[in-house]
């Protein structure tokens, strides 16, 4: 018996993406089984034959046997499929094996999860949708759009579909492609738990680490430090070390234990480039220029002697020119640098005179 990944109990969409994410693998490996779904004390089998949905039985919880009787088990095949992705909870449980089923009708896997994913529009509020999604745009290439062709899909679906040909951003899906927002986030969910969006967005996963996401996204757009910090480019110190410390509440390896794997790597992957960046912050802000007037001045370390003679002969030099705006950029230059109180007090005049 192979037990699917373990569910996050906070996150109200996790057993709805782990029922989706069952039935497509079955469907996509052709498999024949048994899928046994529990939720809150009851217990559902769904019987697979070659990848098709062959028989959903309601079970007797007390012996795990017996088909219960009523309605759900004798209602037509397809609802009592759709009525698997309204339970709260579900856990889901494969059993592959060659069991004899009765020949009849059979409910594609691919139908059933679109449909019933998208009637579950609540579990997926776009603006919080929109932040889960690790990539930053999506494009149904042509394989996935003759796919979609197949699926029982509405009209406005449809066109809703054939829109996504070119990468379109994420935001523009849910709320510029013509669909309502929420039945567009539940139908984009839907066409990932049936792998339709290519490798770069795992069937199935949605990370629960918005942080983590968000970092990624950043890395793969090419963003610089203070954007992963998400901090001014002229930050202070304080403020980079306050950043950092945020991100590492939420990215930090010792603080994800229970989280599924999937999401722990990518915070994990999230934390490390976050960390790096903090150092190179760290490190600039060591180097930052003081600006004096329009004047930038990178203080160095262990100045000098020849460097602060240098600047004084040049300011010297463009002060007997005339050129007070340039002997005053050598003479500040040359301030930085901290030079002998004899030296120092030349500089000062010179700068005063070109003031």
């Amino acid at each position: 018996m192979n037990n699917f990944p373990a569910i996050e109990r906070r996150d109200p969409a996790s057993g709805l993406l782990m029922l989706g994410a069952a039935l497509a693998e079955a469907r996509k490996l052709g498999r024949s089984g048994e899928i046994e779904v529990k939720d809150q004390g009851s217990r559902h089998v769904i019987r697979f034959l070659a990848g098709s949905i062959a028989e959903v039985v309601a079970m007797d919880a007390s012996d795990g046997a017996l088909p219960r009787s009523g309605p759900r088990t004798d209602s037509p095949l397809r609802e009592r499929v759709r009525a698997l992705f309204s339970l709260a909870r579900p856990h889901v449980i494969w059993t592959p094996n060659e069991i004899a089923i009765a020949s009849g009708p059979h409910v594609d896997p691919a139908a059933a999860v679109v449909d019933g994913v998208t009637r579950r529009r609540e579990l997926f509020d776009p603006r919080k949708l929109a932040e889960r999604i690790p990539v930053n745009t999506l494009r149904l290439d042509e394989r996935a759009l003759a796919e979609t062709r197949r699926l029982p899909l509405a009209a406005d679906e449809k066109a809703f579909l054939t829109r996504l040909a070119r990468p379109t951003p994420v935001p523009l899906i849910l709320w510029k492609r013509g669909l309502e927002p929420g039945h567009a986030g539940a139908l984009v969910v839907a066409l990932n738990l049936l792998g339709l969006w290519g490798q770069e967005w795992e069937p199935g996963f949605l990370p629960r680490v918005t942080d983590a996401v968000r970092v990624v996204r950043a890395l793969r757009a090419g963003a610089p430090d203070h954007v992963l910090l998400r901090v001014a480019p002229d930050a202070l110190e304080p403020e980079v070390d306050q950043a950092f410390r945020r991100l590492s509440l939420a990215l930090h390896p010792d603080r994800l234990a229970g989280m599924p794997a999937a999401d722990a790597a990518l915070a994990g992957s999230a934390y490390a480039s976050v960390s790096a960046a903090y150092d190179r912050l760290k490190r600039s802000r060591r180097k930052r220029p003081v600006v004096i007037g329009r004047v930038k001045v990178v203080r160095r370390a262990a100045p000098r002697r020849d460097d602060i003679d240098s600047l004084l002969m040049a300011a010297r030099s463009a002060q007997g020119r005339g050129d007070l705006a340039r002997a005053r950029s050598f003479a500040v230059k040359a301030l930085a640098l901290s030079p002998l109180s004899a030296v120092r007090v030349e500089l000062l005049a010179i700068v005063s005179r070109a003031a």
